[in-house]
């Protein structure tokens, strides 16, 4: 067995404490082996009479090995050792037990956590892994200059720091209170690294939610984000608010990338850009600047007061509104009111769109026989979608630029020829007065055929008239022929309009 040396020594000499066993001996030479089977509860007892800071305890081994203190029971099982390295010089508590790997405590720190009871505060496995049971203060790093830090930092080069929580666990800055200090409980596997709220409510509450930092910020929906900023909320599931203030985005899959009040809502996959003040309620819509609505889906309204209502409708610039599905409205103040109409206007007189220029695109495909007429419309039914005047009283200049084509031939159709195509240019007036559309004669600015037989299209024209919905009615009139087959034409007439309104 080796020998353990037990003194008292330090600043005082040697003989200044006095070193007793349990029973009260006094000690004072080398102490080689120790038994004492009649006191079971403390074998051995080993202490100073003299103040410690005096005379402190010493126990040294002259084990050649590193080893300074090493217990175990009789089969080596829980063993707690003391060891040096005499090269380094470096210290180590070892923990170990048998058998090894499993999760079972193997040793702990201890301490009075209630001023009674011993609580273990640190708890080490036989995996290697240290569980702490209480809160772990970390001190000020005495390398910070400019701001009081805590630092907890890797010392392998190019390490990771992982801060793991278990299962479900959130990963928080703040312990949740129920209360605006530390905030409601957060969702499973959600990170919130918000610090500051006036409201319980100001976490990271969805499952897989995130909050990178902010004030009063919410991610309240499933897998939503709030990056930071003030005020902001991400309720809807996936959705996301970038930073800015007062931003909320409710909806599936919305966007808010900043600004200021901003809203994404009611419909999925809306997106604000930034900007103050816009809303995007549309399916798939996109607002950005001050002040815009996109309501339609798909609808992009930009600039200041731009509305896009209309589905997949486009708004830009100021107070613009593009209402019809597939529409356009530019400038200042011009509106968009029919099935894909390009609307442009520089200002107004006093009203909106009542000094505009605005084109249309009316088309139609039909199978007709010999003299047949068919209806073009917007949307190319010939019955949904008519070029009606919007509003009561609104007066158009109308150039008409068509263009027909024979695409197909069924049965005899003599004279008549795949190809065959009549352009003309027809110049009108149109006018709504008091809710009823009156349409002027048409004077043609021009026509040309390619025709494979002379005259096989001279019956081929287009009509405009007031119809029954006060719209500017477009009859095209289809090629005369003999034989008793049918003709399938394609019809497109481009329409320009300058339009002022009263």
């Amino acid at each position: 067995m080796a020998k353990i040396n037990v003194e008292s020594g330090g600043a005082a000499p040697l003989n200044s404490g006095v070193l007793q066993l349990n029973n009260g001996v006094a000690m004072s030479s080398t102490l080689t082996e120790v038994t004492d089977q009649a006191n079971t509860a403390s074998p051995l007892k080993l202490s100073t009479t003299a103040v410690q800071v005096v005379s402190p305890l010493r126990v040294t081994t002259d084990d050649p090995s590193d080893m300074y203190l090493d217990l175990e029971d009789g089969s080596a099982n829980n063993r707690f050792n003391i060891t040096r390295n005499t090269a380094s010089q470096q210290v180590n508590l070892n923990f170990a037990s048998n058998p090894a790997g499993s999760t079972t405590t193997v040793g702990a720190i201890r301490t009075f956590t209630d001023g009674v009871n011993l609580g273990e505060v640190v708890k080490f496995r036989e995996d290697g892994q240290v569980t702490f049971t209480e809160r772990v203060n970390v001190e000020a790093d005495s390398l910070a200059t400019t701001q009081s830090s805590s630092v907890i930092s890797a010392s392998t080069t190019n390490a990771n720091l992982v801060i793991a929580p278990n299962g479900t666990g959130a990963l928080i800055a703040d312990i949740p209170d129920a209360t605006a200090t530390g905030g409601n409980q957060r969702g499973l596997n959600a990170v919130d690294l918000s610090t500051i709220r006036t409201l319980a409510s100001h976490v990271a509450s969805g499952q897989f939610s995130a909050i990178g930092g902010g004030y009063q910020v919410t991610a309240s929906g499933t897998a939503s984000v709030v990056s930071g900023g003030n005020s902001n909320t991400a309720s809807g599931e996936i959705s996301t608010v970038g930073g800015g203030s007062s931003n909320t985005a409710s909806s599936t899959w919305s966007t808010i990338s900043g600004g200021q009040s901003n809203t994404a809502s009611t419909n999925t996959h809306a997106t604000v850009v930034g900007g103050l003040q816009n809303t995007s309620s549309g399916q798939y819509s996109v607002t950005g600047g001050y002040v815009n609505v996109a309501s339609g889906t798909g609808g992009v309204a930009l600039g200041g007061g731009a509305n896009a209502i209309g589905t997949y409708s486009l708004a830009t610039g100021g107070n613009t509104f593009a209402k019809g599905s597939y529409s356009q409205s530019f400038g200042l103040w011009s509106e968009a009111s029919l099935y894909g109409q390009t609307a442009t206007q520089a200002g107004r007189f006093s009203g909106q769109s009542d000094a505009q220029s605005s084109s249309l695109i009316a088309r139609k495909e039909a199978t007709l026989t010999t003299g047949g007429t068919t209806v073009l419309s917007l949307d190319g039914t010939g019955v949904t979608n008519l070029v009606i005047p919007s509003d009561t009283n609104r007066m158009w200049n109308v150039q008409v630029r068509w263009v027909a084509v024979v695409t197909t031939i069924t049965g005899t159709a003599t004279g008549v020829t795949i190809g065959d195509t009549k352009v003309s240019t027809d110049l009108l007036a149109v006018a709504k007065r008091g809710g009823v559309t009156t349409v002027g004669a048409h004077t043609s600015a021009g026509t040309s055929v390619i025709e494979t037989t002379a005259g096989s299209l001279t019956a081929v024209n287009i009509v405009y008239s007031a119809g029954a919905s006060q719209q500017m009615a477009i009859t095209f009139t289809g090629p005369t022929f003999v034989g008793g087959g049918s003709v399938t034409m394609r019809v497109v007439a481009a329409i320009s309009l300058t339009e002022v309104m009263y």
